[in-house]
C-alpha cells in the first residue's frame, strides 16, 4: 500500500552563491533640461595690460623772418600736412599779425581767413576779424578752431586776407607766426 500522506516543510536552507551580473540592457532616452542654477562667485580681477601707446598725429610751422611785402591775393601763410584718418577732426591754432596798408587813404575792416585747401573749414569758419584804420593797420591774433569733413590724405593749411572793401595797396607778410594742426580721432 502506498501512503502519500505529506509530511511538515523542513527549515529553510542557506541562500547560495550570487550569480554572475548580466548583460546591460539598452540606454534609455535622455531627460529634461533641468532648471538654471544660481550664477557662481565673480572670479578674482587679472593683471594690468600693458599700457596703450597714443600717438599725437601734429603738424607745426613756424618762422622767423623778415616782414615782406606781398599780393594781397596771395596766401599769406601755407603750411602742407597729412591727415591719417577720414572720421577724425583737425584742431588748428594760428597765430600771426597782419598788417595792410593803403598809401594814405582810410583802410576798412578785413579778415585774416584759414582754408584747407582752399575752402573755409568747419563746423565754424576760422578767421579773425581786424577793425579798420588809417593809412595803416596792425594787427597780432590767434585764431584757434576745429576742422571736420577733411578726407584723409595730404593736404594744404593757407591762411589769406580777406576784404568787405576795395584792397588795401599793400598786404605783408610778418616776421614771426605759428601754425599747429592735430588730427584728434573720434574713439
Amino acid at each position: 500500500m502506498t501512503w502519500n500522506i505529506q509530511g511538515p516543510s523542513g527549515p529553510q536552507g542557506q541562500t547560495g552563491p550570487t550569480g554572475p551580473q548580466g548583460a546591460a540592457g539598452p540606454v534609455g532616452p535622455q531627460g529634461q533640461q533641468g532648471i538654471q542654477g544660481a550664477t557662481g562667485p565673480q572670479g578674482i580681477q587679472g593683471e594690468p595690460g600693458a599700457p596703450g601707446t597714443s600717438t599725437r598725429l601734429i603738424t607745426v610751422a613756424t618762422g622767423a623772418s623778415p616782414t615782406d611785402v606781398m599780393p594781397c591775393s596771395e596766401a599769406i601763410r601755407s603750411k602742407e600736412f597729412v591727415k591719417q584718418s577720414a572720421t577724425s577732426s583737425l584742431r588748428i591754432t594760428y597765430h600771426d599779425s597782419a598788417i595792410v596798408g593803403s598809401g594814405g587813404t582810410t583802410i576798412g575792416g578785413f579778415e585774416v581767413e584759414v582754408r584747407i585747401d582752399g575752402v573755409a573749414v568747419g563746423p565754424t569758419p576760422l578767421e579773425n576779424g581786424v577793425n579798420g584804420g588809417n593809412s595803416a593797420v596792425f594787427a597780432e591774433f590767434t585764431t584757434f578752431g576745429y576742422a571736420d569733413g577733411i578726407p584723409a590724405g595730404t593736404h594744404a593749411l593757407t591762411s589769406l586776407y580777406k576784404f568787405t572793401v576795395l584792397p588795401p595797396t599793400g598786404c605783408f607778410r610778418t616776421d614771426r607766426h605759428t601754425i599747429e594742426i592735430e588730427e584728434i580721432s573720434h574713439q
